[in-house]
């Protein structure tokens, strides 16, 4: 597989997997002011989900060699990697959604102060399990790995996200993530 190819791909499962694919029976998303009980969940595509596996495999044997993981760490640090991606991706799905909900309260010059309230607070809560995410997967990885382990994982993992969203942002066409 090209790499270049796999970190995309990769990009997509931990950044972008969960957007949506417009589809031509596909509504437009409700005006702002009315409350969705949760979005759509995203389509996923068997082959992508697949290649995803492959790639975020190959990338947890790279740096298992390159930490120095033994099977049992190998093995937890793959489970704790593909359940922080898992609760990613719900967010990500709910953070495009939140964005469609900007864009029309924007472009709706009738949108009371409210409405722009209310999103704005969503857009924080957003942040916020965002940000405790990332603080719940520190934490398993850090009663897993040693000190030194932790931050050469999480090195490698930072720089092999930087490289797929560069290969992404070179890439023509819109983003991975729909089917």
């Amino acid at each position: 597989m090209n790499t270049r190819i796999a970190l995309a791909v990769l990009v997509g499962l931990t950044l972008l997997s969960a957007v949506p694919a417009p589809s031509a029976g596909q509504q437009a998303p409700p005006p702002p002011m009315v409350p969705r009980a949760q979005p759509p969940l995203p389509r996923r595509d068997a082959k992508r989900d697949a290649l995803e596996a492959q790639v975020l495999n190959r990338f947890l044997n790279r740096a298992s060699d390159d930490v120095g993981l033994d099977g049992a760490q190998r093995t937890r640090v793959g489970e704790i990697v593909r359940a922080s991606g898992l609760r990613r991706r719900a967010l990500n799905g709910r953070s495009v959604e939140l964005h469609r909900r900007f864009q029309v309260a924007i472009r709706t010059a009738d949108t009371p102060p409210a409405t722009f309230s209310r999103l704005l607070a969503d857009h924080q809560a957003l942040r916020s399990e965002e940000q405790q995410i990332a603080e719940t997967e520190q934490a398993e990885l850090k009663k897993v790995l040693s000190p030194r382990q932790q931050a050469h994982f999480l090195m490698l993992w930072i720089r092999l996200q930087e490289n797929a969203r560069q290969i992404q942002a070179q890439r023509p066409g819109p983003p991975p993530g729909g089917n």
